[in-house]
């Protein structure tokens, strides 16, 4: 039987698996993309992944294939979710599908009785307005609660933090106060294609605001200084970050779509700004934090996320960002899309048949 744990960013009580002899069971929903990282970082840190499901037959039976050709993993395709739940009872499933399928899968995992770890942004239909869109994430974070499961949310930079801070510490002494905050990352999109115009801030805006928010979490946006421009390769935002008990924060996120080229992805405060890269150490990526000579390595930011998740869900850890938290992301979010030039969230699909 399962006990309850006190998860104290939430403030409420959750049941957590027992220790068990065997690993957890742990299932991916969308595998095609970020998903099978997912499936590969729980095999990585001792979970049983039995199963993966597709929105095909088809797509279903090339996700289980592609897992086990990359990392031998033997999972089962599914392309019903109901049926996989129902045969494999997994103790925690990812939700990976794009943004705007979110709700069902997550919602059915947790009426289940499933622990739920889901991509960024937790909740996003380009057809709803920003109060509706809250309202689904919410809807999420109500029912993980109301069932007694962990509901997490991958916004993997955060974890990003710690290996900074030492690299900080080492080159230039004790971190008093945040001054300055700067976050730039290109992308080159999804399976999908490239993304473009507002769909880049959906995508890279989450990583920007989970480390700001890990940074100052008590912050908000000065919405005086809040400037945004757009063009259909880059969302660019500077704002004032404002904390009634620190000093104000400059805040400069730079967020590009690359066709060509390697991307370039780094972060900085007060100025001391750090590349983000990664190596592969007898076959296993780490992530690399390099500022010019000094370099830090540390374990792949996801694998860092699932495996906060996990211990999470077995009762010895909170997760590394938990869906109630992330809501504040979200509506950071939210607040800086509706002031990019003559966008509202419905936006883009207005773009697409207009």
């Amino acid at each position: 039987m399962p006990r309850l744990w006190k998860n104290k960013s939430q403030g409420d009580f959750q049941e957590a698996e027992e220790r068990m002899p065997g690993p957890l069971k742990a299932a991916v929903v969308g595998a095609a993309g970020i998903g099978k990282y997912h499936a590969q970082w729980y095999a990585a840190e001792g979970c049983e992944v039995t199963a993966v499901v597709g929105t095909t037959p088809q797509s279903a039976a090339e996700a289980a294939e592609n897992l086990k050709s990359l990392f031998g993993i033997q999972a089962r395709g599914y392309h019903s979710l109901d049926e996989m739940l129902e045969r494999e009872a997994p103790n925690c499933v990812s939700v990976c599908t794009p943004p705007d399928s979110h709700l069902e899968p997550v919602l059915k995992c947790l009426q289940a009785g499933v622990h739920v770890m889901c991509e960024k942004p937790l909740h996003w239909r380009e057809d709803l307005d920003a109060n509706s869109i809250l309202s689904g994430a919410k809807q999420m974070v109500d029912a993980a609660q109301s069932c007694g499961r962990i509901l997490a949310v991958n916004t993997q930079y955060t974890a990003a933090l710690e290996p900074f801070f030492a690299i900080y510490s080492r080159e230039r002494g004790q971190l008093e106060r945040i001054e300055s905050f700067l976050f730039e990352m290109e992308s080159k999109g999804s399976r999908r294609g490239p993304n473009e115009y507002e769909d880049i801030w959906r995508e890279l805006g989450p990583h920007a605001l989970s480390l700001l928010l890990g940074a100052l979490p008590y912050g908000k946006i000065d919405m005086n200084t809040l400037e945004a421009e757009m063009d259909r390769d880059y969302v660019n935002v500077r704002f004032r970050w404002v904390d009634g008990g620190a000093a104000p924060c400059d805040v400069t996120i730079l967020t590009r779509c690359i066709r060509e080229g390697q991307p370039k992805r780094r972060f900085g405060i007060n100025g001391f700004v750090v590349d983000i890269g990664a190596v592969r150490e007898d076959g296993v990526y780490k992530t690399v934090l390099r500022h010019g000579e000094s370099e830090v390595r540390w374990d792949d930011l996801v694998r860092i996320s699932i495996r906060r998740f996990i211990a999470a869900v077995r009762g010895e850890a909170e997760p590394l960002v938990s869906a109630k938290d992330n809501i504040r992301n979200l509506e950071v979010q939210l607040q800086i899309l509706q002031r990019l030039p003559g966008i509202t969230p419905r936006s883009s699909s207005q773009r697409q048949t207009g």
